[in-house]
């Protein structure tokens, strides 16, 4: 029967969110503020298969860190970023542990 896809909400934020899964997990989370790059954090004490999606309203860079040594992609550490307005990426706990161990993967 195929998948159904369900309306979430959209919630603003802007550089120095932290992200929570009680108020960002599975909404759409829309980059808004005054000009300069967004940064965000994702939650040190995430649960497998949290989701966080990231679309970008700004024409500056939004970089998505992970917490201490956690890995994106594979990468420890390493943020990802969405450097042209309106693309998006969603991001997915894949591996959770303690804070800086957790694995997340990138996609968009």
């Amino acid at each position: 029967c195929g998948t159904r896809l369900l309306q979430a909400e959209v919630i603003e934020v802007t550089d120095g969110t932290g992200l929570t899964l009680a108020t960002h997990g599975g909404a759409y989370c829309l980059t808004t503020g005054p000009t300069g790059t967004v940064d965000l954090d994702l939650p040190d004490d995430p649960n497998q298969g949290d989701q966080y999606v990231i679309i970008s309203a700004t024409s500056d860079t939004v970089t998505i860190a992970p917490d201490g040594t956690s890995k994106i992609n594979g990468t420890s550490g390493g943020a990802v970023t969405i450097t042209t307005r309106y693309n998006a990426l969603t991001l997915i706990c894949i591996i959770a542990g303690s804070p800086g161990t957790n694995s997340w993967v990138s996609i968009g």
